[in-house]
């Protein structure tokens, strides 16, 4: 079986959990999309102020305008905000959809959140090493445990069974099983698994933390910058990454053209993917052909411009597009 949260058998058992937290009042925060845009954010009023705050913050961090902060009507002990406004836009724009149209499976858990940290382009399927090789990675950072954690961190959870001990039905990809978007103590970005009905939306964080894992509710399991193997069966780690342009920008006096083209190159291949997923074009079983050849000369172009650089942000951005590669190839069964 591989990763199960981004597979497509746990999101049975994460739409169970989420129904279940709901009715035992554990998972209180809900978020809606309406008509024309709208999209609101229902929970505790003596909370739910921070938490509208907190997003028009996480907004206002990406360099994006943000409107002020909405008003708050009052349901009994239930509040409930219009967040459309203080939303980043990337957010603003798929919260709620389903984006599973078309050839292969994905896109995931994991693309979603480095789509958000705005390291890969578009909707697509991410292999768990193509997750586990960017968070170890100079564009992504451990958040010190000493440091408050920042709407926008990643949220990675881990496990103790990678590699899959013998005899064991359970085979992650990597030695993450989930990833997602942090925003607060209460809320989080994600998309929980591969199958049409787990949308991208925001979400109560318990949606997860009781979706199938073992997480101990300890700070040493929920926040933990090691691996205590010996305590948790799974654990959360948090990464603070910069975007791909930055890191290209801050190395772009030695960043080979040679890198960069087969950058936009390889992205060309994932725009065209990103919008039959969103349902905006077609891939066909011929075009699906024409990928598999189309990779395979990426590959050897991009193994040859590995062999002709010693430049180290050049190789991560190589190595990266050889990831990228194996992700979709998985994804098409090519």
């Amino acid at each position: 079986m591989e990763n199960p949260s981004c597979s497509l058998a746990l999101v049975i058992f994460l739409s169970v959990a989420v129904a279940a937290n709901a009715d035992s009042g554990s998972a209180p925060w809900s978020v809606k999309s309406g008509d024309s845009g709208s999209i609101s954010l229902s929970g505790p009023c003596s909370q739910i102020r921070s938490e509208v705050e907190t997003l028009r913050s996480w907004t206002l961090s990406r360099g994006e305008s943000a409107a002020n902060l909405p008003e708050i009507e009052q349901h009994g002990t239930t509040c409930i905000a219009q967040i459309e406004g203080v939303l980043p836009g990337f957010v603003r724009q798929f919260q709620g959809i389903h984006p599973n149209h078309g050839i292969g499976i994905g896109p995931n858990c994991y693309n979603l959140a480095l789509q958000t940290a705005n390291i890969i382009p578009g909707f697509r399927y991410v292999h768990g090493s193509e997750f586990e090789n960017i968070l170890t990675s100079p564009l992504c950072k451990k958040v010190p445990l000493d440091e408050p954690l920042r709407p926008g961190d990643i949220g990675a959870i881990r496990t103790k069974y990678y590699p899959a001990p013998l005899g064991k039905n359970y085979h992650p990809t990597s030695p993450n099983v989930h990833g997602y978007i942090h925003i607060s103590d209460n809320l989080i970005f994600s998309k929980d698994g591969t199958r049409d009905d787990a949308p991208v939306t925001i979400e109560d964080v318990n949606a997860i933390l009781g979706a199938g894992w073992t997480i101990p509710d300890t700070s040493r399991c929920r926040r933990t910058n090691d691996s205590p193997e010996d305590s948790c069966e799974h654990w959360i780690t948090y990464y603070r990454c910069e975007s791909l342009e930055t890191f290209i920008q801050g190395h772009i006096s030695t960043v080979t053209p040679e890198s960069l083209d087969l950058l936009q190159r390889t992205t060309r291949s994932e725009d065209e993917i990103s919008d039959a997923k969103l349902g905006k074009g077609t891939i066909t079983q011929e075009r699906r052909r024409q990928f598999g050849a189309e990779f395979a000369q990426l590959r050897g172009l991009i193994d040859a411009a590995i062999t002709r650089t010693s430049d180290p942000a050049s190789l991560l951005i190589l190595q990266n597009l050889n990831d990228r590669i194996l992700s979709m190839k998985i994804a098409m069964g090519l």
